[in-house]
């Protein structure tokens, strides 16, 4: 269960870049079918995902909420 339902995180893989990128859940759309460039996933996920991959940065539009979470993570 993730505390940001609305959320999505479409990290780039790294041959795109290194932003893990911070979305409403309505543009996961603009990610399907775009696998071999984009990992989407929770922000629960993708902060695992970047103890892995610390060259990976989050990048949040204007959220202060997911920012605090981030923050209490480590993550940003």
């Amino acid at each position: 269960m993730t505390k940001f339902p609305n959320k999505i995180v479409a990290i780039q893989m790294d041959h795109i870049g290194n932003f893990m990128d911070v979305l409403d859940i309505k543009d996961a759309e603009a990610f399907k079918g775009e696998e071999k460039d984009f990992l989407v996933t929770t922000i629960e996920e993708a902060i695992e995902y970047k103890k892995s991959h610390p060259n990976k940065g989050f990048f949040v539009y204007n959220d202060p909420d997911v920012e605090s979470f981030l923050k209490e993570n480590n993550a940003l």
